[in-house]
């Protein structure tokens, strides 16, 4: 395989991986409001009824 093909490849894994890691090293030590924590309790069942909403009247 060509070598260029493999920087690119490579690169992209790391553009892509790069934006996903450095919230979690961020915010790893991080203690949240209790507001917040309570906030996303609620935030699977939203996603599951948008879409089944989405597949029932769409």
């Amino acid at each position: 395989m060509n070598p260029d093909i493999l920087l690119i490849i490579f690169g992209a894994a790391l553009v892509t991986y790069l934006p996903r890691l450095i919230p979690i090293l961020a915010f790893r030590n991080a203690q949240l409001p209790e507001w917040f924590q309570k906030w996303m309790t609620y935030l699977p069942i939203s996603i599951f009824a948008s879409l089944i909403a989405t597949d029932i009247f769409f």
